[in-house]
């Protein structure tokens, strides 16, 4: 007997097929989401930090397709975000990993440490990922198409988003030479001794030298254009948080003017100020590095906007 002809129920090819149609809405979608995000005029730098040896921090400019890239020697030691102690910047991604921290470790004490905000970080899981002399072709070896299936494959250790990864892999691939401005800090003299507990010793990063060298290489020209007068304002126990709020905002080009303290608590972030500055350029780039702030407005003050910062922030030092 002659089997009968397979045939399939017209609801299951019809499931199928919107299945294989709700998919290519959904890449579409997210590809078209992660190009304007970049795309637009008003982006501000992304940060990416490249754990490798040494560690290579840049920031993008989504803007004008420019890179700062600086090198940080991996044996030196930081004060790790969230009260985590000391450990070599070589060792915060395992360090991330063992506290199942998502990258928040590494990026925010990689942040607080070069004093601009820092999204993303890479790495490569097999030991001994060693640069290329060339911090452009650096950059463009661990944003390649190889790097993109290794990613894929589990070989790679990042918290960037696949098609935010593919984004970077346009971008960076066709930054020329005269487009990056490099800092080789594992030459300069950056370090400071550190005595450890036991007596041994140790080199930490001087993050006053590191200012110095940077200067104003990051900084915005259309903040420093608006040109609002800021004052920063400490509303928790923690002694120096406006100051290190302070550092991230004026390496962007803000102008702080003032720094101060609150005996008021608060939770988050509070911004106050001027009508004009509610959806002012600056406003949104003080929430992009800061996060979301509650913003209440205030024209009876000289200074042009007033940024309190709470406990959330607190719990990083």
């Amino acid at each position: 007997m002659v089997p009968a002809k397979y045939k399939p129920k017209p609801g299951k090819n019809r499931f199928y097929i919107l299945l294989f149609v709700g998919i290519l809405l959904f890449l579409w979608f997210s590809l078209s989401y992660i190009l304007s995000r970049f795309s637009n005029p008003d982006a501000f730098r992304v940060g990416i930090a490249i754990l490798s040896q040494p560690v290579l921090v840049i920031s993008w400019s989504p803007r004008n397709n420019t890179l700062v890239a600086m090198r940080l020697p991996g044996d030196a030691r930081v004060h790790v975000a969230y009260g985590y102690g000391m450990y070599s910047i070589s060792s915060l991604s395992d360090l991330d990993r063992v506290e199942n921290k998502h990258g928040q470790l590494v990026t925010k004490t990689l942040e607080d440490l070069v004093g601009f905000p820092i999204q993303y970080y890479v790495r490569e899981k097999q030991e001994g990922s060693v640069l290329d002399d060339s911090d452009r072709l650096s950059v463009q070896s661990f944003f390649s198409l190889p790097s993109l299936f290794r990613m894929v494959q589990g070989h790679i250790e990042t918290n960037i988003p696949f098609f935010s990864f593919l984004h970077f892999y346009r971008a960076f691939g066709n930054i020329p030479t005269s487009a990056l401005t490099s800092y080789d800090f594992v030459k300069r003299n950056v370090v400071a001794p550190l005595t450890l507990p036991d007596g041994s010793e140790d080199v930490v990063i001087d993050t006053s030298k590191l200012d110095i060298f940077l200067g104003n290489v990051l900084e915005d020209e259309r903040l420093r254009k608006e040109n609002f007068r800021i004052e920063i304002v400490n509303a928790t126990l923690r002694e120096g948080l406006a100051q290190h709020v302070a550092r991230i905002l004026d390496k962007s080009g803000l102008q702080i003017v003032s720094l101060g303290n609150s005996d008021t608590p608060l939770d988050t972030c509070r911004i106050q100020g001027h009508r004009a500055v509610k959806d002012s350029l600056t406003v949104r780039f003080i929430e992009y590095a800061l996060g979301k702030c509650l913003f209440e407005e205030n024209d009876d003050t000289s200074i042009d906007a007033t940024i309190t910062v709470g406990d959330a922030w607190a719990k990083r030092y």
